[in-house]
This record gives structure tokens, sequence and C-alpha cells, in this order.
């Protein structure tokens, strides 16, 4: 059996979670935590803290609260959180919201930081600054876990730092950000996914085939994205491959062309029909599904 590994051997993990308000990230959150804090000899992972910036003051009430000044106190393992209050009991502003950014980077190490809603409060240069600085530490052996509300949010810094991206449903169209985003064909295939799941789930409760119990559970289908080794976790190979067809057929048109066009040594077709090349594609891209 593996040892467990140390701090200083792991990779720091930076984990996007995307979606409209009412999808659930925050109840799916929790389950991550937990996951996060405990050990698992086969794996050889070692559980680590976990520190929520709490600015909606609801969604981790079973956290123990802690104050921004004593982070550097922080060693057992447990669910920690910092309410959106100063030492006066008034309730934050943006400024210091950044400030308690400044802190659990200055001061937090070992362990999952978890900033929910950062939308509201990291704006501006200085915020893009601060979530850049962020997606960069190193040597503190911080893993981070940011919430978004729309992918057009997150910024290059966190793309590029990515290792996960939870994608729930979320309204913007990720067709409009295809530069900023690496990996881009295997990010909108996933967002493909989950556009159907939701689609279908609200579909099926306005014909009042399904529960609003059920309806609420359905619409909070997600997929994890591992933009490290490019797969897509968390769908049915039918689903997938529906996903591809859809990609295919909203952006690779001239792809298809060309491969219409294309040739053996003996000047025969390659591929004689549209179908086929779309085959060929899909086939291709099946590489990205993790089961």
């Amino acid at each position: 059996m593996k040892a467990i590994k140390k701090a200083s051997e792991r990779q720091p993990m930076i984990m996007l979670v995307c979606g409209e308000t009412g999808v659930g990230k925050t109840y799916r959150n929790k389950q991550e935590i937990k996951r996060y804090m405990m050990d698992n000899l086969i794996a050889g992972k070692k559980g680590r803290k976990v520190l929520a910036f709490d600015t909606n003051d609801d969604d981790y009430p079973n956290f123990v609260t802690v104050s921004p000044n004593h982070l550097h106190k922080l060693t057992k393992v447990s669910p920690r959180r910092i309410r959106p209050f100063n030492p006066d009991s008034s309730p934050m502003d943006n400024n210091d919201k950044k400030e308690v950014i400044t802190k659990i980077m200055k001061s937090f190490k070992n362990g999952l930081v978890v900033l929910d809603d950062i939308d509201h409060y990291m704006s501006g240069a200085k915020g893009q600054a601060m979530i850049g600085a962020l997606c960069t530490v190193r040597h503190k052996g911080i893993d981070i876990l940011l919430t978004h509300q729309s992918v057009a949010k997150i910024t290059t810094s966190e793309w590029q730092n990515c290792t996960w991206l939870r994608l729930h449903h979320q309204v913007d169209d990720v067709t409009r950000y295809r530069d900023r985003i690496p990996k881009y064909e295997m990010v909108r295939i996933a967002q493909l996914i989950v556009d159907e799941q939701y689609e279908l789930s609200s579909s099926a409760f306005a014909r009042g085939v399904i529960t609003e119990q059920q309806y609420k559970v359905q619409k909070s289908f997600f997929v994890y994205v591992n933009m490290r080794e490019q797969r897509i976790k968390g769908c049915s190979r039918s689903a997938f491959i529906r996903a591809c067809k859809k990609f295919i057929d909203q952006e690779e048109s001239k792809k298809i062309r060309m491969m219409l066009g294309e040739e053996d040594f003996k000047n025969n077709k390659i591929y004689k029909t549209k179908n086929e090349a779309i085959i060929k594609l899909i086939t291709d891209k099946l590489r990205y599904h993790d089961n």
C-alpha cells in the first residue's frame, strides 16, 4: 500500500464551478469538501483542511467560524468559514472582502480555499489581479475552488490554471468566448451535454411528466471537465455522442466539406458521404469521454 503523500509532493488543484443560481452548485460543493477532508490510503491521499469565505453567510452555516486574522493558527483537518462581517459587526463591503482574500493568500496554507460568488466582489482590475495571484500560488500547498454564475466571468488566468471545470447549466453561450478558453472544443461539447439535460428536464416539468422535486434534481445535472487530461466525466456515451453531433453541425461544416474532398492515392474518395465524415469526427472526439 502506498504511503500517504506529503503536501510538498502534490500539485495544486484549481476547480472552477460554473452555473446559474438554483442549479445545486453549493450543495455539490459541500460534497466535494467532505470528500476533500477524507483520507484515502489506497490512492495515497491525505485529508486536508478547508476554508470557505461564506459571503452569503448562509451557504456553510455548519462550518466553524474563524477570524481572517487567525488563519495561520489553523492546523486541524476540519471545515471552517469566514463570515462577511467586520469586527464591529458591520457588513463587509467589496473592499473589505478583497482584504479578506489578501489575508487568506498571506496566511492560509496546505488546504482548500472555497470562494463562492466571487463575481460580486472581485470585479475590476484589482479583483482580476487578485484572482490571477490566487491561481498562481504554488508554494503554500493551496487548492482553490472558485464559483461563477457564468463562463463570461471566468478570467483568462483561471482558464490557464484550471485543473477541473464543473459545469452546471448557465445562460451564456460558450461560443462567444472561444478565444479565451483553452481546449474550447471540449468545453463546448460539455456545455451542449449539460444544456440538453437541462432542456429535457424543463420540458418534462412543463408537461407535468415529472414533479417539482424531480425537476430540481434533474436541472442540477453537471459534468466534470478534466482540463489537464482532456476528459469529460459524468455523462452517458450516448449523450456525449449527441453533443458531438451537434457540435459538428454547428461549428465544423467547413471541416466536413474539406473531408469530402479528400482522396486516397488512387483518387478514390475517402469519405463517400457526409455521414461517413461525421462518424469519423465523432469517433475521434470519443477520446474526450471518460466512463
